[in-house]
């Protein structure tokens, strides 16, 4: 339940009056359109990367690298889009198969899932993907993280697009950045 100011409960002697019984209603209205809003908001980070819930259920510390074989793990990369010009920023999932200790940064060998609107994804592969400890947790390309086992409730989806169809869009990531030489997209 979300904390919103209301009313004070007060006992009351007698009857309640009718502008006391319309602030409850109101009270009650905006509710529902607080939770419709702050979900709204809500998606609007996640899209944008920002305070995801996935990024909030992180362990503290970062784990090491050998305790990442046969681990899932999330990595954001740039993909190009069926239909779309540009290339966009997106999180990935796969589980770590190798891990390669002869290599001057931590690199580790991921199958990834497939991704079956992204060019040259469609099917399941495997790379090599540098896990820089400065990218652990991170917003921004070459970031990664623990793959969260988690389902998201998105029983209001309906009611937020017919609520905000106007308000309603997927803004894309911007911010890139070469730390790594290699990325998802490269064998």
């Amino acid at each position: 339940m979300p904390n919103v100011p209301k009313r004070v409960n007060l006992p009351t002697l007698g009857t309640q009056t009718e502008c006391a019984t319309e602030l409850d209603q109101k009270y009650i209205a905006n509710d529902e359109k607080f939770k419709i809003n702050a979900r709204r908001i809500q998606k609007s980070r996640q899209t944008k990367g920002e305070g995801s819930i996935y990024a909030s259920l992180q362990p503290f510390a970062r784990p090491a690298l050998c305790d990442l074989l046969n681990e899932r793990i999330d990595y954001l990369a740039g993909f190009q889009i069926a239909g779309q010009k540009e290339p966009e920023l997106r999180w990935c999932q796969g589980e770590v198969v190798l891990v390669l200790a002869d290599r001057n940064k931590p690199t580790v060998r991921v199958l990834w899932d497939a991704i079956p609107d992204c060019t040259g994804w469609e099917t399941s592969q495997e790379t090599e993907v540098i896990l820089l400890p400065t990218k652990w947790n991170k917003d921004k390309e070459g970031a990664w993280r623990m793959d969260i086992q988690i389902d998201i409730d998105s029983s209001d989806d309906e009611c937020d697009e017919k609520n905000n169809e106007s308000d309603c869009h997927v803004e894309e990531f911007s911010d890139s950045e070469s730390e790594s030489s290699m990325s998802v997209g490269s064998d």
